[in-house]
């Protein structure tokens, strides 16, 4: 492949499979730290370099999900079912499930 000009940066397009929301990011370096990714997520990445004619055509899709990580937040609906003399019996519900950040 030919380069047309000099790079001026790239694109990183950045898409999360589970909803399809996409967002763009721009580098003048050929590295790039992506720090705001959710947990336990499956990702699509895809970069085009850019020069002052344009910008070219976009890389081949690599996809990686994001490892598991702590609830971030707490169970809900906390009840007291049952109580006896020494024992209690709780019941409740997980937290929601975009907010489980893994396997519960």
């Amino acid at each position: 492949e030919s380069q047309n000009g000099i790079i001026t940066g790239y694109f990183v397009n950045i898409t999360l499979l589970e909803n399809g929301e996409v967002f763009q990011l721009f580098s003048v370096t050929t590295t790039l730290l992506i720090d705001t990714l959710k947990p336990f997520r499956t990702y699509d990445f895809v970069i085009a370099a850019q020069s002052n004619a344009g910008v070219g055509p976009y890389s081949r899709i690599v996809t990686t999900r994001t490892p598991e990580d702590s609830p971030s937040a707490h169970p809900e609906d906390l009840q007291i079912i049952e109580v006896k003399s020494t024992s209690v019996i709780l019941q409740w519900s997980p937290p929601p499930p975009d907010q489980q950040n893994g396997i519960i």
